[in-house]
């Protein structure tokens, strides 16, 4: 495990979790516009089978917007309750189908009609209480419905890590660096200066 950084990766979100971490799942994901400018947010990080890593969202929004122009992306995460900062350089590409049935049948029911709203991201509505009231209508529509179908915008994306870097901070500032570096198969890792 200690020259597989994917499954190291795992390991530590694992302890995160099973620590109760408040951002156990989360990781600020960098991406790039047309105009090579940086954008970063906040997303969901879901985990699933073959050690894969990626997250889902809403087509149409900017963030696909940048996929679209530059796959390249980086993410980081910091989990307070391990001191563990990971950063990872990837490439990514889309989620197959199958994957995002499975992903779709864990989300909560709300979250799911949210989904068939059919907003783009990040599109400028008149208010929050129109929000609120089309979901309300859309929670009507779905109202006896069992199983709620995977909304066409529900859309996710894989990673695929080319660069892995675990900082392990310490109080002394004496701090465990490592770089993981993908060479064909393989990883190679350093030791870096904190």
């Amino acid at each position: 495990m200690k020259n597989d950084p994917l499954k190291l990766f795992h390991h530590y979100w694992k302890q995160a979790v099973e620590k109760n971490d408040p951002v156990a799942d989360t990781i600020s994901l960098a991406t790039v516009d047309a105009g090579g400018k940086p954008h970063v947010r906040t997303v969901f990080l879901k985990t699933f089978r073959h050690g894969e890593i990626g997250f889902v969202t809403r087509a149409g929004g900017k963030k696909n917007a940048h996929l679209a122009h530059c796959n390249d992306v980086e993410f980081s995460n910091f989990w307070p309750t391990l001191f563990l900062q990971v950063r990872m350089r990837c490439t990514v590409e889309e989620m197959d189908e199958g994957l995002l049935d499975l992903l779709w049948s864990l989300r909560a029911r709300d979250a799911k009609i949210m989904y068939h709203l059919g907003f783009h991201q990040s599109v400028v509505l008149p208010s929050y209480q129109f929000l609120v009231g089309k979901f309300k209508e859309m929670q009507g529509k779905w109202k006896g419905e069992k199983n709620i179908p995977r909304a066409k915008f529900y859309i996710g994306y894989v990673f695929h890590p080319y660069e892995v870097e675990f900082l392990h901070q310490k109080k002394s500032r004496l701090n465990e660096r490592y770089l993981y570096e993908k060479k064909g198969d393989a990883w190679a890792k350093t030791v870096l200066a904190p």
